[in-house]
C-alpha cells in the first residue's frame, strides 16, 4: 500500500513538472512571436518613412502600409490561438495542483486577484492593504486587456493595425481619395467587431 501511494506521489510529481515546462515552453513562443510581431512592423516603419525620400509619392507607400495592415490583422487570430492555448494549459496544470495538493502556479493568479495567495509554507499578501489587487487595477481591469497574453497578443496587433489604417487614410486623403477613407473606416471596425466577437477563443473552464 505504502509502495503504490509513493508510486503515485512520483507519478503526480513527474506530472506537475511536466506541466510546468510545458507551461513555460508556451509561454516563452508567445513572447517570442509577440517580440517577433513587434520588430517586423518597427522595420516596415522604417522602410514607410524612408519610401518618402523620393520627390514623388510611389505606390511603395501604399504597398508597405497595405502589407503592415494584413500582418497585424493575422496576428490576431493567431493571438486568439496562442491565448487558448496558454489557457488550456494552465487550467491542466491547476487541475493537477488542485489533486496533488499543493499551490503554486494558481498561487501568483491568486496573488493579483485576491491581493494575496496562500502557499505550503504560509500566506503572502501586500503590504500596502488599502491598495487594489493588481486585476482590479488598470488597464488589467478592462475587457480588452484581461491579462498579458491578451495585451501583447490581440491589444497591441490592434493597435498597430489601428496605426497602418491611419497612414493609409492620410495617403489617400493626400492624394484627393476623400470617399474611399470613408469606406475603409467602416470596414475595419467591422473586421475589428468580428474578430472580437466570432474570432477569440472560448474560455476554458474545468
Amino acid at each position: 500500500m505504502d509502495i503504490e501511494k509513493k508510486q503515485d506521489s512520483n507519478l503526480n510529481s513527474t506530472l506537475h513538472g511536466l506541466l510546468i515546462n510545458r507551461l513555460y515552453h508556451e509561454d516563452q513562443l508567445f513572447v517570442q512571436r509577440s517580440y517577433n510581431f513587434l520588430t517586423i512592423n518597427a522595420f516596415l516603419i522604417a522602410a514607410f518613412a524612408l519610401s518618402f525620400q523620393v520627390e514623388e509619392i510611389t505606390y511603395f507607400p501604399y504597398l508597405i502600409a497595405g502589407f503592415g495592415l494584413l500582418f497585424a490583422l493575422l496576428q490576431v487570430p493567431v493571438g486568439w490561438r496562442l491565448e487558448g492555448t496558454l489557457n488550456f494549459w494552465r487550467e491542466y496544470l491547476w487541475l493537477a495542483e488542485k489533486q496533488i495538493g499543493i499551490n503554486f502556479d494558481r498561487a501568483l493568479f491568486d496573488f493579483y486577484e485576491k491581493g494575496e495567495a496562500k502557499t505550503l509554507f504560509g500566506l503572502i499578501s501586500s503590504v500596502e492593504k488599502q491598495k487594489k489587487p493588481t486585476y482590479k487595477t488598470f488597464p488589467w481591469n478592462m475587457p480588452f486587456v484581461r491579462s498579458m497574453n491578451i495585451l501583447l497578443g490581440i491589444s497591441i496587433p490592434w493597435l498597430i493595425a489601428i496605426l497602418w489604417l491611419l497612414f493609409i487614410i492620410i495617403l489617400l486623403f493626400h492624394e484627393g481619395f476623400y470617399s474611399l477613407p470613408i469606406l475603409i473606416i467602416v470596414i475595419s471596425i467591422f473586421l475589428f467587431l468580428a474578430s472580437w466577437k466570432w474570432g477569440r477563443s472560448s474560455k476554458i473552464k474545468s
